[in-house]
C-alpha cells in the first residue's frame, strides 16, 4: 500500500493555509491583526512533517535502533549516570541537559536510555524546518522562509547527524531559535521578544559550552541595542535587559550548584586515595593530576578503569607509588 510521503502532506496542508494567509493580509490594514497566529500555524504544519520526515529516514538508516555515530559513547554514559544516580563516570566536558531530556523520556516511555537519546535527536531535527522557518520570517518572506525550512533537513551535515545519540541537532536546533529570537529582539521594542531571546540564550548555555561564543557575539549588541533604547525609554531598557539576563542567571545557579566531578578525580575517590592536586576536587582541571597509590593496589587495574571512565578526555594522569621515583602515566 503505498503511504504519502511527509513532503506530500506539507503540500497538502500548505493550501488552507495558503487561503489563510491571503484572508489575513486582506483584513490586515482596517483590523491590525498580527502574523503571528499564521505563522504558529505554519511552524506547527513544518514541525510535524519534519518529524515525520527525520522518523522515515531513521527508519531507513538505521532501523534497529543501533547507536553509532561520533562520540556516542560518552553521551550513552553521561545518560546512565543521570538515570543511576551517579553509578557511572561520564567525560566532564559534555553538558547534561540533553541526556537528562533522554532520561526523563526513557523513564516514561521505558526505553533503554541510548534509543531515548536518539528520539530526542530525531524530535529535535524534525524541529529544525520550524526553527528555519521562524528565523526566515524574521528578514525575508514567508515563501522563502517555508522553502528554507524545510530543505534544512535535507542538508547533508544534517542527515549525517540524524539519528545518532548525540546532542548536535539538539543544540543546533536552539542555536537557530536563539538566533531567530535575538534578530527580533534588536528590532523590537517588546519586552516579550527580550524575554524569548533571553530563554534561548539559556537553553544555549544549558546544552552546550560552545554557546560562550554566540554570547560573546550577542552581548555588544545586546548593549548598544539597550542603550540606544534608553535614549527615550529608560525604565523599558532596563526592564528589558533584566528580562534579557533573568533565564541566562538562573540556568547559571543551577549549573555552578551541580558539582562536576571528573573521572579521574571520581576513581581516585572511590579508592580512598587522596589527590595532591591543590584545587578542589570537584572542580575540572587540565593541569597533572597525581594522585600517591599504597602498594597494595594494582597500579595496571587503576589504569584500566581511568582508560574505561574517560579515553583520552580526562587531564594527564600520573600515578605514583611510595618509595618509587618513577610515575606510571595512565594513557
Amino acid at each position: 500500500m503505498n503511504v504519502l510521503s511527509p513532503f506530500t502532506w506539507l503540500i497538502i496542508a500548505a493550501l488552507p493555509l495558503t487561503v489563510l494567509g491571503w484572508r489575513l493580509s486582506k483584513r490586515r490594514p482596517p483590523s491590525g491583526l498580527s502574523d503571528l497566529p499564521l505563522d504558529l500555524l505554519w511552524m506547527g504544519v513544518l514541525a510535524v512533517a519534519g518529524i515525520l520526515q527525520a522518523t522515515q529516514i531513521h527508519v531507513q538508516v538505521n532501523p534497529a535502533w543501533y547507536p553509532v555515530g561520533q562520540d556516542w559513547r560518552e553521551f550513552v554514559v553521561l545518560a546512565l549516570d543521570i538515570q543511576s544516580g551517579g553509578a557511572f563516570h561520564p567525560v566532564p566536558q559534555r553538558y547534561p541537559f540533553y541526556a537528562w531530556l533522554a532520561v526523563q523520556l526513557a523513564n516514561v516511555t521505558q526505553v533503554p536510555v541510548h534509543i531515548a537519546l536518539m528520539q530526542v535527536n530525531l524530535i529535535a531535527g524534525g524541529l529544525l524546518p520550524a526553527a528555519v522557518y521562524r528565523l526566515g520570517t524574521a528578514f525575508t518572506s514567508r515563501p522563502v522562509a517555508i522553502t528554507g525550512g524545510w530543505l534544512a533537513l535535507h542538508i547533508p551535515t544534517v542527515g549525517a547527524t540524524l539519528g545518532p545519540p548525540t546532542d548536535y541537532l539538539f543544540h543546533g536546533l536552539i542555536h537557530v531559535l536563539a538566533l531567530s529570537e535575538g534578530m527580533r529582539a534588536l528590532r523590537s521594542r517588546r519586552l516579550v521578544a527580550w524575554l524569548s531571546f533571553g530563554v534561548c540564550l539559556a537553553l544555549l548555555m544549558a546544552a552546550n559550552m560552545k554557546s560562550l561564543v554566540f554570547l560573546l557575539g550577542a552581548a555588544p549588541l545586546v548593549t548598544a541595542a539597550l542603550l540606544w533604547r534608553a535614549r527615550t525609554s529608560p525604565r523599558t531598557a532596563a526592564l528589558a535587559g533584566l528580562l534579557w539576563l533573568a533565564p541566562m542567571v538562573t540556568v547559571w545557579t543551577i549549573y555552578s550548584s551541580t558539582p562536576c566531578h571528573d573521572p579521574l578525580i571520581a576513581i581516585a575517590n572511590s579508592l580512598s586515595l587522596l589527590p595532591t592536586h591543590p584545587q578542589h576536587p570537584t572542580l575540572n582541571t587540565r593541569q597533572p593530576i597525581k594522585i600517591v597509590i599504597p602498594r597494595e593496589i594494582n597500579i595496571g587495574s587503576i589504569c584500566n578503569l581511568v582508560r574505561q571512565a574517560g579515553p583520552g578526555k580526562s587531564p594527564a594522569c600520573f600515578w605514583a607509588q611510595p618509595m618509587n621515583r618513577a610515575s606510571s602515566p595512565c594513557f
